[in-house]
């Protein structure tokens, strides 16, 4: 959920950046709405996973600063405030303010999208979170989600630059497709080789064959690769690519926790 948050503004700061600020609808308010919802679907699934839900408060009022799980909370409420002014100044209409505001938004994104890299090497026990690649997918998925959210929108409203967004997409996927293929063919300790063969042979292999591999980036690469070589006019087409993106990576996500969770901690 978080990916979708960061890369939908992420996306916003970047056509900003190439001078589409002044495009109300599709780059000042829908991108902090998307976030918006998306950062509220966030926090309550980190609350609610909670041992006392209803102490959640304490992150922030006893939280140990010193925990990725505290700084999580910080990071995410700093982003939250960046897209809470984004909406303010797209509702407003004023461009010369997402300006301001657009290096702020891509900053937020990174770190709202990263920061469980450094929550997940906190947990020492599970060797397959370790990886010092899980920080860098993370980044793509929020490419690829951000390309995703804007594919989609291209079908029901007019967004600038649409080629640029399928680059996005694009390039999202085949950095996570990338980093993916060098994270299975590393080798690391016997509790990462269990956790890799559970996700990719075992229990959860279906699931990240069919759903993160296939669905998730051969689909969205295949179908997007296409609109983009013959210049298609296509936005559905795209649109399909993207929703298959964003179901590819929650498939291959949960198998990856999943199957961190299956070997006994080391």
């Amino acid at each position: 959920t978080k990916a979708i948050a960061a890369g939908a503004m992420a996306v916003a700061a970047l056509l900003v950046l190439l001078g589409h600020g002044d495009v109300q609808a599709a780059v000042g308010v829908v991108p902090p709405v998307v976030a918006g919802v998306f950062l509220a679907a966030t926090g309550f699934l980190l609350i609610t996973d909670l041992k006392q839900p209803t102490r959640f408060h304490y992150l922030l009022t006893r939280g140990n600063t010193s925990s990725w799980l505290v700084k999580g909370a910080y990071v995410l409420m700093a982003f939250a405030a960046v897209s809470a002014a984004w909406f303010v100044a797209g509702v407003l209409d004023a461009p010369g303010v997402l300006d301001w505001l657009a290096p702020l938004a891509a900053l937020g994104a990174a770190g709202t999208a990263g920061y469980t890299a450094y929550l997940f090497a906190q947990c020492e026990g599970r060797d397959l979170w370790q990886t010092p690649l899980l920080l860098p997918v993370l980044l793509a998925q929020a490419v690829t989600a951000g390309g995703a959210v804007y594919a989609i929108l291209d079908v029901f409203m007019d967004v600038p630059a649409p080629t640029a967004v399928r680059w996005v997409l694009l390039g999202g996927v085949l950095a996570t497709a990338a980093l993916l293929a060098v994270e299975l063919t590393s080798h690391g300790s016997r509790h990462v080789e269990l956790a890799v063969h559970a996700m990719t042979r075992g229990t959860w292999s279906a699931q990240f064959w069919w759903g993160g591999v296939v669905v998730g980036l051969l689909v969205p690469g295949a179908l997007t690769a296409i609109a983009l070589a013959a210049d298609l006019d296509a936005p559905a087409l795209v649109a399909v690519g993207g929703l298959a993106a964003l179901v590819g990576m929650f498939a291959y996500e949960d198998a990856f926790v999943r199957a961190g969770q299956s070997v006994p901690l080391s």
